[in-house]
């Protein structure tokens, strides 16, 4: 709701041009500046706060994918190992740090040696970073849709229910081709016409490396529900 809000007064600021929205780093800063005066800065430190916010419950999310994957087997065992004193997943938290900190580094050794140095902006960044992401998180998506009638099925027969177990899932995997096409469609500048392929080629390794893994440990997976103590 308050995304609505927001996006409202911001589209609403810019006087409805939205190649002036486009044309801004933070719409909503931009706005703020301009009719708070030097009340702006109450709006600033909401988003400071909100985006560290968003940085924290992400990276939480994020650490307790790899911490399950960790103790279900499909990634080191180590993964899975809570913190003695405070039973939090440390191993996982350090793992996502380290790999969001190469990210960055990665980005902006590529940026040196294409030679697009004007994009080497935070907002450049998150732009890039947020629609890599985003196609991922969206294979992501389908596949949970396609999976849950087959776990519901196998795992809760008695409740498994075609209205919300089939019917549901197939809509929102439905609902997921507009932002599928909007996403991948050829002919977009560089570096964006690349992220389909990169997206298709961590999908393709990230199944040889799963198929491998429950090849030579079936069992792999099979915890997937089991809660952990303390956790």
């Amino acid at each position: 709701m308050l995304f609505v809000v927001f996006a409202y007064a911001t589209v609403t600021g810019f006087g409805y041009h939205i190649s002036s929205i486009g044309r801004s780093s933070v719409p909503f800063l931009t706005v703020a500046d301009h009719d708070l005066g030097r009340w702006a800065v109450l709006a600033w430190i909401a988003g400071i706060v909100s985006v560290l916010a968003a940085l924290v419950s992400g990276a939480s999310s994020q650490a307790r994918m790899l911490f399950d994957a960790g103790r279900s087997g499909l990634l080191p065992a180590r993964l899975g190992r809570l913190r003695a004193t405070t039973g939090t997943p440390l191993n996982a938290l350090i793992v996502m740090a380290v790999t969001g900190l190469a990210i960055i580094g990665a980005w902006w050794i590529t940026h040196l040696l294409s030679g697009h140095t004007a994009a080497m902006n935070p907002v450049g960044l998150y732009a890039e970073c947020s629609t890599m992401g985003t196609i991922v998180i969206l294979v992501v998506y389908l596949l949970t849709n396609l999976s849950l009638p087959v776990f519901m099925w196998r795992r809760h027969r008695a409740m498994f229910s075609a209205a919300r177990h089939v019917a549901v899932p197939a809509l929102g995997s439905a609902v997921l081709i507009v932002p599928f096409i909007e996403l991948c469609e050829p002919g977009q500048p560089s570096p964006y016409s690349t992220f389909p392929f990169i997206a298709l080629a961590l999908v393709a390794v990230a199944a040889a490396i799963s198929g491998l893994v429950i090849h030579r440990h079936p069992s792999t997976g099979s915890g997937e529900a089991t809660p952990v103590p303390g956790a």
